[in-house]
């Protein structure tokens, strides 16, 4: 047995049928006068910040520096004047290829000093991070 309610009738005798004979209303016919919003248009004048993103078909420079600039800081792969966590990341992040190091970052992150940037170099700057090793580089 289906049970219809309509808004006009809430008493509706359930057993009968919806009344398909009906028109549909026509009274509320949709606003045509009404024009769109010409206040909100978009910012034409001013163009996007091609600055910030690099071109997809550029490739990122493997040597951006010319050398060391200061003094070699063991395990600062980041040259924000600290080792930590994030000095890990960046040099896993070299290693897999996904960033390159400037050449002062590549001489901080030879911290067994074999000339190579290489996994070892990761561990042992993790071992910095967790005080297992104490002083960098490793001789």
């Amino acid at each position: 047995m289906d049970i219809v309610v309509t808004p006009d009738d809430p008493k509706q005798d359930t057993d009968s049928k919806p009344d398909t004979d009906s028109k549909p209303d026509t009274d509320s016919k949709p606003d045509t006068d009404s024009k769109p919003d010409t206040d909100s248009k978009p910012d034409t004048d001013s163009k996007p910040d091609t600055d910030s993103q690099p071109d997809a078909d550029s490739k990122p420079d493997t040597n951006p520096d010319p050398g060391p600039t200061g003094e070699t800081v063991y395990g600062d792969v980041n040259l924000d004047s600290a080792i930590d966590i994030m000095d890990v990341i960046a040099i896993n992040k070299y290693l897999l290829g996904a960033s390159t190091l400037t050449t002062q970052a590549q001489a901080n992150a030879d911290v067994d000093l074999n000339k190579q940037i290489d996994s070892t170099d990761s561990l042992y700057i993790l071992k910095r991070v967790v005080e297992i090793v104490t002083e960098l580089p490793i001789k």
